[in-house]
Parts: structure tokens; sequence; C-alpha cells
């Protein structure tokens, strides 16, 4: 948490679903694909993907605010 909380909004939502991912690959039982993703992050199309699309996100859905009425 330490790790996350140091990191800018913005590269703490990269490393969250990076996390998510992660996480996902390992419930699924394929510890070979946990170990590809997290040995070659950069190089996966995916990633490349995901890192040209973060680029295109509209700011006022990045810095949204989202507040409670209670």
């Amino acid at each position: 948490m330490e790790k996350l909380n140091a990191l800018d909004w913005s590269e703490r939502q990269v490393a969250l679903a990076r996390g998510i991912l992660a996480g996902n690959i390992f419930d699924w039982g394929a510890s070979e694909a946990v170990r590809f993703f997290m040995q070659s992050q950069n190089s996966v199309d995916g990633m490349a993907s995901f890192t040209q699309t973060q680029n295109k996100i509209p700011v006022s859905l990045v810095f949204a605010c989202y507040c409670c009425c209670c």
C-alpha cells in the first residue's frame, strides 16, 4: 500500500489495473501466464495498447469527482 500511496493519481490507476489483471490471471490458475505477464509486461501487445488508450481517455473522466449524497 505504501508503494501505491507514493504514486500520483494516474500512475496509481495504471498500477491498480495491472494488479487486477495479474490477479485475474492468477485466479484462473495460469501461473505460467502470470510469470509471463510479470516478466514482459512492457513488451506484451496488450500493455502497449493499454498505454496508448490511456492517453486517449478524456480528462473529464480521469479527474471526475463522484460525491455521495449521504
